[in-house]
C-alpha cells in the first residue's frame, strides 16, 4: 500500500490512514510505503527541493522492495494532477517492470480523463497511458465517476467503492428546534471550496434572521483568501455572528459538530467524495452542498438528507439556508435520515469490507493465472 498519512489533514490521506489501520492489516500481510510530506497544505501540488527529494526517495524505496520481496498486489492512490501523478505513475511503472503483482489504483477526485488526461499534452498523455497499462482495477468513489478512466482502463475493471469514515459517536446529539440555527463549514479553506459564496449567502440570510450564527473551521493554504474573508466579515458587520476557528480535531471537532445545526459545503473544488459530508451526516446534521460536484448528489439525497444547490449561486445557497431556518422539524428529520443513511452505506467498516473483498478477488485472479501458466508449461 503506497500512500501518505496526516498531517496535514485532507480527505484522501485521512481515508488512507483509516484504511491502513483497519482490518486490512489482519486480512492481508501489508507493507506500507509512506509517501507523506508532513509540511503544511501550502505544499500540496507544489514542486520544490523537499518534495523532489521525497519523490526520489520513495521511488528508490519502492524499487528496493520490488527487488527484495514478492508481492501479490500493489495498491496506489493516484492524483489527477502533475507533478503528483508523475510520482504515482513512476510507482506504477516500477511495479509493472519489476514485479508480477497486479496493480490497483484508487482515484479520490473527479476530472481524471477530461480535466487531466485530455489537457496533459502529447508526452503527458503517453506517460499516463503507460503508467495505467495493465491496471487490473481502478477504484472510483461513485457511479457518477465511472467514466473517469474512459479509454485508459477497460470499463469492466473500473469498480465503485464509496468512501467511509470511522463512526465518530454512537448517537448523534438531540437538537433543539427552538434555538437560533447555527450553520457550519469544516474543511481546508481553498477558494474553490466555496467559503466566500457561503459568507455572501450568510450575509443575505443574516439580514432577515439576525439571530443565526455561522462557524467556520479549517486550514488556510491561501493567505489572500484569509484576508478577504476577514475583511468581508468586518465590512458586513458580522463579527458577532461568524466565528472562525483553525483546524479542529478530537474533542474540538466533536464540539464543533455538536454546536452545529446545518452543515453547508458549497464546493466546486473538483471533489470526488468529501469525507466531511459523511462526518456531518454521522452527527445528524442536514447538508447543503453542490448538486453537480463529484459523488455529492449520490451521497446527499436532495430534500431527504439535505438540499443540493448550484455552489456559485449565492441566492440558491441563501434560499436553502433560509428554508432550514423556517422548517425546524423538517430540518431535524433530514439530519436523522442522514445519520441513518450513513450507518447503512458509509461507515469505515462497510468500506473496509468492500476493499478487502476487492483485494482478495484480485489476488485470487492472480493465483489462478499462475496455476494456469504452470500447467501450460508442464504440458
Amino acid at each position: 500500500m503506497i500512500g501518505s498519512v496526516p498531517p496535514p489533514y485532507h480527505g484522501s490521506n485521512i481515508y488512507f490512514e483509516n484504511l491502513l489501520r483497519s482490518r486490512v492489516q489482519e486480512a492481508l500481510a501489508v507493507i506500507h510505503l509512506d509517501t507523506s510530506d508532513h509540511r503544511s497544505l501550502d505544499n500540496i501540488e507544489r514542486v520544490d527541493l523537499v518534495n523532489v527529494w521525497l519523490g526520489v526517495k520513495n521511488v528508490v524505496e519502492l524499487l528496493w522492495l520490488l527487488l527484495t520481496r514478492r508481492f501479490d498486489l500493489v495498491y496506489v492512490p493516484i492524483a489527477p494532477s502533475f507533478p503528483a501523478f508523475l510520482r504515482d505513475g513512476l510507482f506504477l511503472l516500477l511495479a509493472r517492470w519489476f514485479s508480477k503483482a497486479p496493480r490497483v489504483v484508487h482515484l479520490h477526485r473527479q476530472g481524471f480523463r477530461r480535466e487531466f488526461y485530455d489537457q496533459a499534452g502529447k508526452i503527458g498523455r503517453w506517460f499516463i497511458r503507460s503508467a495505467l497499462k495493465g491496471t487490473v482495477r481502478a477504484i472510483v468513489l461513485g457511479e457518477r465517476l465511472r467514466k473517469a478512466f474512459d479509454g485508459l482502463v477497460p470499463e469492466e475493471r473500473v469498480v465503485v467503492v464509496p468512501n467511509g469514515i470511522i463512526l465518530p459517536i454512537d448517537q448523534p446529539p438531540q437538537r433543539d428546534p427552538e434555538k437560533p440555527v447555527v450553520f457550519g463549514y469544516l474543511g481546508n479553506l481553498f477558494r474553490t471550496k466555496g467559503v466566500m459564496e457561503l459568507l455572501r449567502a450568510f450575509a443575505v440570510v443574516h439580514r432577515r434572521y439576525p439571530e443565526v450564527r455561522l462557524q467556520i473551521a479549517g486550514g488556510w493554504p491561501d493567505q489572500d483568501l484569509q484576508k478577504e474573508v476577514r475583511n468581508f466579515i468586518r465590512d458586513s458587520n458580522l463579527e458577532q455572528s461568524v466565528q472562525i476557528y483553525e483546524t479542529v480535531t478530537g474533542a474540538e471537532k466533536r464540539k464543533f459538530f455538536y454546536d452545529m445545526d446545518v452543515f453547508v459545503f458549497p464546493t466546486y473544488y473538483r471533489e470526488g467524495f468529501p469525507l466531511v459530508i459523511l462526518e456531518a451526516m454521522a452527527y445528524g446534521c442536514p447538508v447543503i452542498s453542490s448538486k453537480d460536484e463529484g459523488t455529492i448528489p449520490e451521497v446527499v439525497v436532495h430534500q431527504k438528507t439535505g438540499i443540493l444547490v448550484d455552489p456559485r449561486n449565492i441566492d440558491e445557497i441563501a434560499a436553502a439556508m433560509e428554508w432550514m431556518i423556517e422548517h425546524p422539524q423538517e430540518r431535524i428529520a433530514m439530519g436523522i435520515a442522514g445519520r441513518q443513511r450513513f450507518e447503512e452505506e458509509y461507515t469505515m467498516d462497510r468500506n473496509v469490507e468492500r476493499m478487502i473483498r476487492l483485494f482478495r478477488e484480485v489476488i485470487e485472479e492472480k493465483e489462478v493465472r499462475e496455476r494456469q501458466e504452470i500447467m501450460a508449461e508442464a504440458e
